[in-house]
């Protein structure tokens, strides 16, 4: 289980990882695509709006990093108005470089100075 970040682009998510809202499952693919510009119409889910909009990141780590103390299975949790919360899966940068699989949140609204992990920058006016 893999989730890898491309550079201006979505998260490429790979290996069957499960994905919840709240209590309900959100039907997915054996891959999949995940929006971080904030501007996909089909949220969490990528439609492609980074490349109208133009997306300034080159999906190297920055930030926070992750947390390796976790026991809980691997899955991500889509918050409303909030990050991707991600348990379990190893996130690989760009760069090839990969971060521990412990537990992080992803920015999915494009306005985080420390992308691709969450800032709270939604938070923002």
């Amino acid at each position: 289980m893999l989730i890898r970040v491309t550079p201006g682009g979505p998260y490429l998510v790979s290996g069957g990882v499960p994905l919840t809202h709240g209590s309900d499952v959100v039907p997915t693919g054996e891959v999949y695509t995940l929006c971080r510009c904030g501007g996909s119409s089909r949220k969490p889910f990528c439609d492609s709006t980074h490349r109208r909009i133009g997306v300034d990141d080159d999906g190297t780590a920055d930030g926070p990093g992750c947390d390796p103390g976790t026991d809980a299975g691997p899955g991500i949790e889509v918050h409303d108005a909030g990050p991707l919360a991600v348990t379990g899966v190893v996130l690989q940068h760009a760069d090839g470089s990969t971060a521990p699989h412990g537990r992080y949140a992803l920015c999915r609204c494009g306005a985080s100075r420390t992308k691709p992990f969450c800032d709270g920058g939604h938070c923002s006016p």
